[in-house]
């Protein structure tokens, strides 16, 4: 709801932009039942999906259906690069409305260890295990990403899929983790089988990379409560970048997503359109 109302509001504001989406997880294809949206009596959070996209597919909007892995900042140009499994995108600015994790890696210790060990950005962290042994968590194209930046800096690596099976190239181990501890200044990570590795550090990309994620590999502001820090018109500290909806924290509401969506649309337009 965010990202095609900001969409809608941009389009309406004549300012050119394609709306990039991976419908494979979202929380709002789960609400079986939405009775307090205006508007609708009663409508499925699957068909309120639907009537979105289909709404902005409209409006002439180009709808992307792609799996974002990256995105980049271009300093030269300051310009933004979004990288997906298929095909790379240029804005000149960007509107992040991808929701919030509701999934972690449920264990005792991750919290512990966050920072201390555990990281959530190779492109942050993955200097301070310069040739050292490192973890991957993750099936996905985010952890797939994450685990070839990073075989280019430390030692080992290992991608752990916590019980899924894939197929790849890389260096895998597919068993369930049922245990992460600190272990004479190692991690050990124990499997369901029995076995266990020991690494430097582990690099958390589980499912699909989220707005959260990208923000903070570009260096956007982030709360402590792990939400993308906006000002009251929804921009970060980079002029050019948005967010909007459950990604900025606060109250997880569909009416909400709307106004912010609606408010970073407006106000991103008005900074385009002062650009030079």
């Amino acid at each position: 709801p965010a990202g095609i109302t900001s969409a809608i509001y941009l389009k309406r504001s004549n300012i050119k932009n394609i709306f990039v989406f991976n419908n494979s997880e979202g929380s709002l294809e789960g609400d079986h039942i939405i009775e307090n949206l205006y508007g609708f009596d009663s409508i499925s959070g699957k068909d309120l999906y639907e009537k979105g996209i289909n709404q902005a597919e409209r409006l002439g909007i180009s709808v992307i259906n792609e799996n974002v892995i990256h995105v980049n900042y271009l300093w030269d140009t300051d310009e933004i690069e979004v990288v997906t499994t298929k095909n790379k995108y240029i804005g000149k600015s960007l509107v992040f409305a991808t929701g919030k994790k509701r999934a972690t890696l449920k264990l005792d210790g991750i919290k512990e260890l966050e920072g201390h060990g555990i990281s959530y950005c190779a492109t942050c962290d993955g200097f301070f295990y310069k040739n050292k042994d490192v973890a991957v968590i993750g099936s996905k194209e985010f952890a797939f990403n994450e685990y070839d930046y990073l075989s280019n800096i430390v030692g080992n690596i290992t991608l752990l899929t916590n019980g899924e099976e894939i197929e790849t190239s890389r260096n895998v181990i597919n068993s369930k983790i049922v245990g992460i501890c600190r272990v004479f200044g190692k991690i050990k990570v124990d499997f369901a089988d029995g076995n266990n590795l020991l690494v430097d550090g582990i690099f958390m990309a589980l499912g699909n990379a989220s707005s959260v994620d990208f923000a903070r590999q570009l260096g956007i502001n982030i709360t402590p409560t792990n939400d993308i820090l906006v000002d009251q018109n929804c921009k970060t500290n980079f002029d050019n970048i948005y967010a909007a909806g459950d990604c900025t924290g606060g109250i997880l509401q569909i009416s909400k997503a709307e106004y912010q969506g609606m408010v970073a649309g407006m106000e991103l337009a008005k900074y385009l359109r002062g650009r030079k």
